[in-house]
This record gives C-alpha cells, structure tokens and sequence, in this order.
C-alpha cells in the first residue's frame, strides 16, 4: 500500500519505519535538520524492550510535491500546533483517498473536516513513545495504551477495520473507540496535567516517583480535569482510565508512583514532555475552550498547566 507519512519526528519516524518493514511504499515527508540527517543517513529503529533494531527502506522527501503522486493514505503524524498551519495542503491533497490524524487533539475535528473533507478522514492515537538520538529512534510499545483508531462521527466501519490490520501487520496493537473526540480530549487533559507535573519536578519521570506531593498534585489535578470535562459532556474515555481515576485518590498514587519509576516511563512520558512543551501549551488552550473558565475549582490542575506555561515559554525562547 503507498502511504504518505508527514512527520519525521520520533513517531512519525516509528510508524512509517515499521509500516515500511512491513512490506508497504512508505514516503516520509521530513524537513529542515531533520530531511539531511535522513538524507545522509538511514533510519533506525531500536526497540527498547529487547534491543532489536531494524533499518526499514522508505523514501525521504522535503516537499509534499515530491512525493510521488497520489498516495492511498496519509499519515499525519505533528504535533499539535503544528497541524493548523498544514491543513491548507492538506486541503489541495485531492488525490489521497484516506487521511488519518494522529496526534494530540483537544480541538475536535470540525477543522479537519472542512480541510479534507467529512468522509476522507479518521481519528488516531500512537501506542508507542520514544527519543531520537540522531538517526535512531529508540522506542517503547505502550502495553496500557494502544494504538487508537476511530471515526469521527463513531461507529465501526470497515475502513476503520482495515486500517486496524494494516497497523497490527506492521507490529503494533490496535484498538477502535466509538468515542474517538471523547478519547483525544480526555488524553489531552491527562498528558497536560502529567507533563506539567514533570516539568515541576526537573523534567524528570524518576524524580517525580519519588516526590509524594508531586504525586498527589498531579493525580488531583487529573480527577478535577476528567470531572470538568464530564461536566462538558465529555465522556472520560477509555472507561479503564476512567475507573483508576474513580478510585481513592491513594490507589492511582501508588499505581502511578510505581509507573513512573520505571525507566520506560522516562521514554513513554518525560521524553515526549521535554521535545513538546509547546504543544502541551497548545493543548492545555485548547481544553480551555472546552471546559468551564471557573478556575477556582481545580487548583491542583491550574498549578500543572502553569507549569506547562513556564515551559512552553522556555521552549519558545530556546527555539528563537
């Protein structure tokens, strides 16, 4: 199958690599830095979990126009203040039969739809994390998470179906949501909060383990996120992260004190948390525009998004 993927970043990379070593005509749209270190050297890919590593074969472009022609798919794989500005090319893309968006999104996806097209289009979420040391891209299957596909409007159609098996040849484990909007609000909320806790904790997932009030400000600040966008009428999906947020505040404490001593955690989360202040501020406006303005009523989730803010604003500075 001839699949376009625009991103380069690590997971962009990943899911274009293992689509490619599945037997598919991947072409990776990358740019700046990132188009010459692929240009000069392969890719790589480095499972962390059994040191296994792969050197998929796929073409490397600069400029959607380069790409070849028309594609049956489209991976969209940026981050989340980065899509608003390629949906214009997106929209002149009349050749590609299927768009798929999968990254961070609280915004909903009347956007993508007016781009693209209602029915050219699905919703998604990768089940992997990961950094990018150079040309390699060091990676972790995220066994709590998978990879999460859904239609806009719900249901289980059979595109989405196949879609699904394309992505489980390729090695990674798929599941479908009926609630796709549902589900990238709620993630969105959940990674903000995480990622603000990270930040004030020496952008470290380790460091945070061990803070007990780090801990305990960030599993408030997701209970009080997740109550106000049920009060939006926003259904906390998946319903598993619904029920462990549901417990006594000292069960997902200790279950995320745990998690996040792992060393994989520093993949999974800090990693990503440490390239995409930018985006995590991106997201935390865009829920702003979903759930009520009473501030006052989540104190534990305002003190991580403000941490989101300073970091956003350092990223911002280091990138001028």
């Amino acid at each position: 199958m001839r699949i376009l993927v625009i991103g380069a970043g690590v997971l962009g990379s990943l899911y274009a690599g293992r689509l490619a070593a599945a037997g598919n005509d991947i072409t990776l749209l990358a740019r700046g830095s990132r188009l010459t270190e692929l240009q000069r050297e392969p890719l790589r890919l480095l499972n962390d979990a059994d040191g296994t590593s792969i050197m998929p074969r796929l073409t490397v472009v600069g400029e959607v126009e380069a790409s070849g022609g028309a594609h049956e798919i489209v991976l969209v794989m940026v981050r989340a203040d980065q899509v608003e500005k390629l949906l214009p090319q997106l929209s002149a893309n009349s050749a590609a039969k299927l768009f798929i968006f999968m990254h961070n999104r609280a915004a909903g996806s009347a956007a993508l739809s007016r781009a693209v097209g209602k029915d050219r289009f699905l919703l998604g979420f990768p089940g992997a994390g990961g950094i990018r040391h150079g040309n390699t891209i060091q990676y972790r299957m995220i066994a709590e998470q998978l990879t999460t596909l859904g239609e806009p409007g719900g249901g289980l159609s059979e595109r989405v179906q196949a879609i699904a098996m394309l992505f489980a040849q390729a090695g990674f484990g798929v599941t479908l949501s009926r609630r796709m909007e549902d589900w990238l609000k709620t993630h969105a909320l959940f990674v903000t909060a995480i990622a603000g806790a990270i930040y004030r904790a020496q952008c470290s997932a380790g460091v945070l383990a061990r803070q007990a009030d780090g801990i305990q400000t960030m599993v408030h600040g997701i209970r009080q996120g997740f109550k106000a966008l049920s009060m939006a009428g926003v259904v906390i999906e998946p319903r598993k992260l619904a029920w462990l947020f549901g417990l006594p505040a000292i069960v997902p404490e200790l279950y995320w004190r745990t998690y996040l001593a792992r060393p994989a955690a520093e993949l999974i989360f800090a990693g990503h948390a440490r390239a995409a202040s930018v985006e995590m501020w991106t997201l935390v406006n865009e829920l702003r525009e979903v759930i009520s303005p009473d501030r006052d009523t989540r104190p534990e989730l305002e003190q991580l998004w403000s941490a989101v803010a300073a970091e956003a604003r350092l990223g911002e500075s280091g990138s001028a």
